[in-house]
């Protein structure tokens, strides 16, 4: 009966999947040598290859279980919302922005994943 837990499972494992991207590129990049192993930026730990794809990838499972989480709780307050009709037009209006506004966190965190900013140099001619 453990399946019939409903979807309480899913800010779990989104919680268990952004500590895993932090804990995966880290042990990664410190395996390869790009990062000094005390207090790294998180940042740093998303740069080099091969810790780059394992940043990614976690990091898009991540927004895909964010946008999930989100959804699940905009059906939850639609649904309850529906019950009690006193004067919820605005809630329901508030729901709806909150609900797309966590959907464009969702795809900056697919963006800030998978663009890569390369190093530029200045090199000046005196």
């Amino acid at each position: 009966m453990a399946w019939m837990c409903g979807l309480g499972w899913l800010c779990i494992l989104l919680a268990i999947c952004c500590g895993a991207t932090v804990i995966a590129s880290y042990c990664v990049a410190l395996t390869y040598g790009h990062i000094y192993p005390f207090l790294p930026a998180i940042s740093e730990t998303g740069v080099l290859y091969p810790e780059k794809y394992v940043f990614r990838e976690l990091t898009n499972l991540s927004a895909f279980l964010f946008i999930s989480n989100a959804f699940v709780r905009f059906m939850q307050y639609k649904l309850v919302a529906e019950q009690c009709r006193e004067g919820h037009a605005k809630f329901c209006r508030l729901n709806t922005v909150a609900f797309l506004v966590a959907i464009l966190a969702g795809l900056g965190m697919t963006l800030v994943a998978n663009f890569e900013i390369e190093k530029v140099s200045f090199h000046f001619n005196s």
